[in-house]
């Protein structure tokens, strides 16, 4: 989302199937378009291992978020996020997000 000027939100939420020894979000791409462009660049990437509400150990969900201050009025962002689960095994999804306008 685009909450205020200059603002994008990242929000993300992942529910396992029972306690994990870690779950939640590894890696979040955040990248930007102008809108005359069809190209998406990679402007800043969120690690669990710098952010510390992304990931969590003996749980079973992860539900937060991670903003990003130095969005261009106009631009499209969209977020590339790498959910984990680990038990013993592991598993990983990526999801893209839809693409929201920065507010001017």
């Amino acid at each position: 989302t685009s909450p205020s000027d200059n603002n994008v939100k990242i929000s993300f939420a992942i529910t396992a199937t029972g306690t994990m020894d870690m779950v939640g979000v590894k890696t979040i791409i955040l990248q930007e378009k102008a809108s005359l462009t069809d190209e998406w660049s990679a402007i800043k990437t969120y690690s669990y291992s710098d952010y510390s509400n992304m990931m969590r150990e003996n749980a079973f969900m992860v539900d937060s978020d991670v903003t990003y201050t130095n969005a261009i009025g106009d631009y499209y962002y969209r977020a590339k996020i790498y959910f984990y689960a680990e038990n013993g095994g592991y598993d990983t999804r990526e999801l893209i997000t839809n693409s929201v306008q920065a507010k001017p």
